[in-house]
């Protein structure tokens, strides 16, 4: 797998579970304290994420770590 389709991996799976968790965009970058616009880049993968920000990330979106890396691995996007 290349950077890229890493980093789409990663964007396709943020999208689906902010989505799952009902979140708009605004009201999850109010919980997270950054901008929407920065959420809006960010899940259309213009923005790239640093570690301890997909911590925060996850912490909002109420997933651990490892649920996340694993629905990383998997070979479909959550619903």
């Amino acid at each position: 797998m290349t950077p890229v389709d890493r980093r789409d991996r990663l964007v396709a799976v943020l999208k689906s579970l902010v989505a799952k968790s009902g979140y708009t965009q605004r009201a999850l970058a109010q919980q997270l304290g950054i901008p929407k616009s920065k959420v809006g880049y960010i899940l259309t993968g213009q923005q790239r994420l640093e570690f301890v920000e997909v911590a925060d990330w996850l912490k909002v979106l109420e997933i651990t770590p490892a649920e996340f890396f694993n629905l990383l691995d998997s070979p479909v996007t959550p619903e």
